[in-house]
C-alpha cells in the first residue's frame, strides 16, 4: 500500500505595496517555505498564491511543478495553483473554470463576487501504484453567502460526476464554517463529497480551526478537504509550525495522508471518526 500526501493551505496574497501590509511576505517567505519542505507534500494546493510566491515557496524542491492560471485567466495575478512531485505522479489533464453563471469565461464576475473566484482542477496517475485520481483547488466568496451556495451547487454539477469514475479530492479555502449550508450541501446526497476529517483514522490536534487571523488558534474551519467516493483517510493535521516565532499565513495548512490505491475506509473506523466532534 502506498501513502499519498496531500497539503492544502492558504497562503496570504503578497500584498501590491509590501510596505502597506501588518504581514509582508516577505517576512513570512522563509517560515512558509520551511513549513511547507517540512511537509514534503506529493501535492500542494495553495489559495490566494501569486507566481512569485509559489517560485518562492517551491525553490528547494526542484521535483515540484505547478499548474493553474490566475484569477483573470493570465499568469501574473492571485490563483489557486495545484503543484504535485513529478517523481511520484504523472499529470495527464488540466483546466480551470470560473465560480459563475459563466463557468468557462475568464475573469467573470457575475454572482456580486467583489472579484472573480476561481477552481483549478488536474487529473494524475500515481507512478508507484497505478492509481487515477482528480484533484480540485478552490476558493470561494468571503463576503456573500449567496455567492458561496451558488459556487457549490456549480462544484457538485462540475465534479460530482465523471464519466471515468474516477476518485476525485476537492479541497481549498471555502470562506465557510464546516458547520454551515455549503458543507451540508457538499456532504450529503446526490454526488456526496466525504470529509476527509472525518473519514480519519488519527487526527491532530482535536480542534480542527484552521482560520487564525495570525493569533495562532484556529478560529474557524474554514479549509476543507473532500473526498468522492469515501476513501480510507490514514492522517489528518492542522499544521500549526511557527518557524522562530513567525506565523507563515492567517490559515493553517491541512495536511492529509491517504493510501493508495484508494478503498473504502475500513467500516469501524469510519463510523467512529464520523461521529467524533469536529
Amino acid at each position: 500500500m502506498g501513502t499519498l500526501r496531500l497539503v492544502t493551505w492558504n497562503i496570504l496574497h503578497q500584498a501590491p505595496s509590501e510596505e502597506e501590509v501588518e504581514h509582508p511576505w516577505r517576512e513570512r517567505r522563509d517560515a512558509a517555505r520551511r513549513v511547507l519542505e517540512s511537509l514534503a507534500p506529493d501535492i500542494f494546493c495553495a489559495q490566494e498564491a501569486y507566481p512569485e510566491q509559489m517560485d518562492d515557496l517551491l525553490e528547494n524542491m526542484p521535483h515540484h511543478w505547478w499548474i493553474g492560471w490566475d484569477r483573470d485567466g493570465g499568469d501574473r495575478g492571485e490563483g489557486c495553483p495545484i503543484a504535485y512531485d513529478t517523481r511520484r505522479l504523472t499529470r495527464v489533464d488540466e483546466g480551470q473554470f470560473w465560480l459563475s453563471p459563466l463557468p468557462d469565461v475568464p475573469s467573470s464576475l457575475t454572482w456580486v463576487n467583489d472579484v472573480p473566484r476561481i477552481v483549478t482542477w488536474a487529473r494524475f496517475i500515481d507512478i508507484e501504484t497505478g492509481a487515477r485520481f482528480r484533484v480540485a483547488n478552490a476558493h470561494l466568496d468571503h463576503l456573500v453567502p449567496s455567492s458561496r451556495t451558488k459556487t457549490v451547487a456549480l462544484l457538485k454539477e462540475r465534479l460530482g460526476e465523471s464519466e471515468m469514475d474516477e476518485p476525485t479530492l476537492v479541497v481549498g479555502d471555502f470562506n465557510s464554517p464546516a458547520w454551515a449550508k455549503p458543507h451540508r450541501m457538499l456532504t450529503r446526497e446526490p454526488t456526496r463529497f466525504y470529509d476527509a476529517l472525518r473519514l480519519a483514522e488519527e487526527r491532530r490536534p482535536r480542534y480542527a480551526g484552521t482560520f487564525h487571523h495570525f493569533r495562532g488558534r484556529g478560529l474557524v474551519r474554514l479549509d476543507w478537504v473532500l473526498a468522492r467516493p469515501a476513501v480510507r483517510v490514514l492522517r489528518y493535521r492542522v499544521v500549526r509550525d511557527a518557524p522562530e516565532g513567525i506565523l507563515p499565513s492567517d490559515h493553517f495548512p491541512v495536511c492529509v495522508d491517504l493510501a493508495l490505491p484508494f478503498e473504502a475506509p475500513p467500516k469501524r473506523k469510519f463510523f467512529r471518526a464520523a461521529t467524533a466532534s469536529t
